[in-house]
C-alpha cells in the first residue's frame, strides 16, 4: 500500500533555540588576513559560529576541507581591496548539516559535500577552513555512500570545472578525440574520467611518476612533458588524426594553443582553465596573450582555433 511521504515542517521557535544552545558560539577558523604566501597570508584565529541562517541556507559542521591550489595563487595575487580580507580561506568542503533555513532538500544529519562561492565568501567571510561554514543549500550535494569524507571534499570545485570545461565549453561527444594537458592534476583527473565516461579517446600528459595513475583513471594514451614542450612534440610527430578538443588544465600553456593548428582540427575547440600565477601583472598579460592570439586574424598571426576560458569555477550562478 502507497502511504504519503511525511510533511517537512518548519522548525518552532523552541527547537531553533534548542539547536542554537547546542551548538558553539564561538570556533577556530584559518583566516586570510592578508596578501602573500600562505605562511604568511593566514592566520588561526577564533570567530564566530553563524546561528543566523538566510532562507535556503545550511550551516555545515566541516569534517573535512579541500586545499586547491587556485587558493593560494589568489592569495599571493590578489590586493586585499580586491579579495575582501579578511575572510576564512578556501572554498571545498564536506560535513553534517546541524541547521536549515528552509531548504527542505536537506535535514539535519544528512552528510553532504558543497562549496563556498566566491561571492558569498566576499559577502560573508565564509570559508571551509572552519569547525562550522555557513552555505547556500544550492551548492551542496547529498555525500554519495562510496566515498570517504576526505575524498569528497576535493570534488566540487575541480569536479564542476571539469565538467564546465568538457561540456560547456569543448562541448565534446562520444566518439571524439581529446588532448588533456596536466592529467593528474585535481582539474585534468577528473576530465580525464569524465571524456572517458562520455566515450572519447582520452591522451594526457603525464610525468613518468603519474604515468599508470593516468592510464587507470581511463586514458587511452599519455605523454610524458618532461621529455620535451607538448607544442614541439605535436608540432614535430603530430597525431594521425588531429584532436576534437583540447583541455589546458593547466592555464600557461600559450605555446600549445599558438601552435594547435597543427593538432587541432579547425572546427575544435582549445578550452583552459585561467592562467593564475602569483603576479597580478603576469596573470593578466598570460591571459591578454591567449585571447590576443585568438580574436587577432590569422593574417596577422593569430591561432585559427575557437578559445574558451573558465575561471575554475570559482563562482556559480552568483
Amino acid at each position: 500500500m502507497e502511504t504519503n511521504p511525511p510533511i517537512q515542517r518548519p522548525p518552532s521557535r523552541n527547537e531553533m533555540l534548542k539547536r542554537a544552545f547546542s551548538l558553539p558560539i564561538t570556533q577556530y577558523a584559518w583566516r586570510e588576513v592578508r596578501k602573500g604566501h600562505p605562511s604568511t597570508a593566514l592566520e588561526q584565529v577564533k570567530v564566530p559560529v553563524t546561528h543566523d541562517l538566510a532562507p535556503g541556507e545550511l550551516l555545515v559542521q566541516v569534517e573535512a576541507a579541500a586545499l586547491n591550489p587556485i587558493g593560494y595563487k589568489l592569495m599571493s595575487m590578489l590586493p586585499n581591496a580586491v579579495a575582501k580580507r579578511p575572510h576564512t580561506a578556501e572554498n571545498d568542503f564536506t560535513g553534517i548539516v546541524v541547521a536549515s533555513q528552509g531548504a527542505t532538500e536537506f535535514k539535519i544529519g544528512d552528510t553532504v559535500c558543497g562549496w563556498v562561492s566566491q561571492s558569498m565568501s566576499q559577502m560573508t567571510s565564509q570559508g571551509a577552513l572552519c569547525h562550522y561554514v555557513r552555505v547556500r543549500s544550492d551548492h551542496c550535494i547529498r555525500r554519495p555512500s562510496n566515498i570517504t569524507p576526505i575524498q569528497a571534499a576535493g570534488v566540487c570545485l575541480a569536479g564542476l570545472s571539469a565538467f564546465k570545461l568538457l561540456f560547456e565549453d569543448a562541448k565534446i561527444k562520444a566518439g571524439q578525440r581529446v588532448f588533456i594537458n596536466n592529467g593528474s592534476g585535481g582539474v585534468g583527473s577528473f576530465v580525464v574520467q569524465l571524456a572517458k565516461a562520455s566515450g572519447c579517446h582520452v591522451t594526457a600528459t603525464v610525468s613518468s611518476a603519474s604515468r599508470d595513475f593516468v592510464l587507470k583513471l581511463g586514458a587511452d594514451e599519455v605523454v610524458d612533458y618532461q621529455a620535451e614542450p607538448i607544442a614541439q612534440i605535436f608540432v614535430h610527430n603530430p597525431p594521425i588524426l588531429p584532436f576534437d578538443a583540447i583541455i589546458d588544465c593547466n592555464g600557461l600553456s600559450s605555446e600549445l594553443y599558438n601552435n594547435c593548428e597543427h593538432y587541432l582540427k579547425p572546427e575544435g575547440i582549445f578550452a583552459t582553465v585561467a592562467p593564475a600565477t602569483p603576479s597580478l601583472f603576469a596573470t593578466a598579460t598570460a591571459g591578454a596573450g591567449l585571447f590576443g592570439r585568438a580574436w587577432r586574424p590569422a593574417w596577422l598571426g593569430g591561432v585559427p582555433r575557437k578559445l574558451r576560458q573558465t575561471a575554475q569555477f570559482r563562482e556559480l550562478q552568483g
